[in-house]
């Protein structure tokens, strides 16, 4: 069986976030996976850098990630844009993070 290729406009033009996350708030798996894939990385580089360890980061990144699903209706009409929410919301839980296994 072969994959069903994505639709050409989602190839050839970059959805906006904010469009993404109106259709996360509908449920839309794909276009949370589409989402995902533009900023996990991001996201990872920054929880990584605050905590050095490859497991914690990966957890932060999740619950960014679980979040930004959470939130997505809100997120969309705001007028900070998302990825410099997202990039700050993933330091402070690394913070967090790394202050709970100092204590």
């Amino acid at each position: 069986m072969t994959a069903v290729p994505e639709p050409l406009a989602l190839r050839a033009w970059p959805v906006p976030d904010r469009h993404l996350l109106a259709r996360i708030a509908k449920g839309d798996a794909r276009a949370a996976r589409a989402f995902a894939a533009r900023i996990e990385s991001t996201l990872y580089a920054i929880a990584y850098g605050v905590l050095f360890d490859q497991e914690l980061a990966n957890a932060v990144v999740n619950e960014v990630m679980e979040r930004a699903q959470r939130y997505a209706a809100q997120l969309r009409d705001t007028v900070v844009p998302v990825r410099s929410w997202l990039a700050r919301l993933t330091r402070l839980l690394a913070v967090e993070r790394a202050r709970a296994r100092v204590d």
